[in-house]
């Protein structure tokens, strides 16, 4: 009577862990927040990660990125966040942001054989966006390049 009252109970207990595992993937990149931001005179639509697991997410595991698309990663105080290229199937640029939303470094074309180097700004960021590399040089996006937030 004990093993088989375990043995529904292991049932149960691995139905559940299945069905967690689905409604997360389900859910994510697909329920995620998004905004509209405007960089180098082109707008992007951009999905925010604001929690520890969105971050340490980010865009690995992805096989591509629309071409006006990108990750923001946005942080409640600015500082010197490192990122890698761990799980990453393709280049981006990543672009540093201070809280006035100027951009303070940029790191052009990393890619995925650069893991596991980090890399980290010049200068405290606020907000980092990842885009498909080549994006900064093509819309003139440098230091002191200014985007905002559109509503």
């Amino acid at each position: 009577m004990y093993a088989k009252l375990l043995a529904v109970s292991g049932i149960f207990l691995a139905l559940a862990l299945l069905f967690a595992v689905v409604l997360f993937l389900g859910r994510h990149g697909r329920d995620a927040e998004r905004l509209k931001l405007e960089l180098g005179g082109t707008t992007l639509d951009v999905e925010v990660a604001r929690t520890i697991s969105q971050k340490v997410q980010g865009l690995s595991g992805r096989k591509t990125l629309g071409e006006d698309e990108g990750m923001l990663f946005w942080y409640s105080r600015p500082g010197f966040p490192s990122f890698w290229m761990k799980d990453m199937h393709f280049p981006i640029d990543v672009i540093w942001l201070d809280g006035d939303w100027r951009v303070v470094d940029v790191t052009a074309d990393m890619v995925p054989a650069s893991f596991p180097r980090t890399f980290s700004p010049v200068a405290p960021a606020q907000y980092v966006l990842e885009t498909n590399a080549g994006f900064a040089a093509a819309h003139g996006v440098a230091r002191g390049s200014a985007a905002s937030l559109l509503r």
